[in-house]
């Protein structure tokens, strides 16, 4: 019984220890306004990540994703022409950061924009 408690408090730490820690999103800000040709996101780094993930949505729920991009740095340059952007103006977007070593951290909390851009004719 002893060991097999001892095994499980194993596991459970080498659990915490294997999952790395979302970033914190940085820019844009929840509520901010984007507009012009592109969007920079910024997002803090996380020790011993190999890559980030960063999706961007219409939705809260993230279904269908405009977005959904592999990083290796912990800044994205976002185009925002109205005709070859992945985003649509005039509309809200929310987006979220991963990190990935070997597995992705949990997403990180979710912040939100607004595309002032005109939206596609």
């Amino acid at each position: 019984m002893k060991k097999l408690i001892l095994a499980s408090i194993y596991l459970s730490l080498m659990a915490c220890i294997a999952e790395p820690a979302p970033p914190q999103p940085l820019l844009p800000k929840s509520g901010d306004t984007a507009s012009g040709d592109s969007l920079i996101f910024y997002w803090s780094r996380v020790n011993k990540a190999n890559n980030y993930r960063l999706e961007i949505a219409s939705n809260r729920f993230f279904n269908n994703p405009a977005l959904d991009s592999t990083v290796s740095d912990t800044s994205y340059l976002l185009n925002l022409e109205v005709f070859t952007s992945p985003l649509t103006g005039q509309k809200w977007y929310y987006w979220r950061i991963a990190s990935v070593q070997e597995t992705p951290s949990p997403w990180s909390e979710t912040d939100s924009f607004f595309n002032n851009n005109p939206a596609r004719p």
